[in-house]
C-alpha cells in the first residue's frame, strides 16, 4: 500500500492496520561478488 492521502490514512486507522505487524520479506542472502579488482578481507590484515 503506497498511498499517503489523508483519506487513505483515515481508512488505515479505522481498519486498525496500524496495529498489525509489518510483513516480513523472505530474501536470499546476497552472494559474494567476485571480481579481479576486489581485494577482499585478507588484503587488509
Amino acid at each position: 500500500m503506497n498511498t499517503t492521502t489523508l483519506k487513505s490514512i483515515k481508512q488505515m486507522l479505522k481498519k486498525g492496520l496500524d496495529q498489525q505487524p509489518l510483513p516480513t520479506q523472505q530474501t536470499e542472502p546476497e552472494k559474494p561478488v567476485t571480481h579481479s579488482n576486489i581485494r577482499g578481507t585478507d588484503y587488509y590484515h
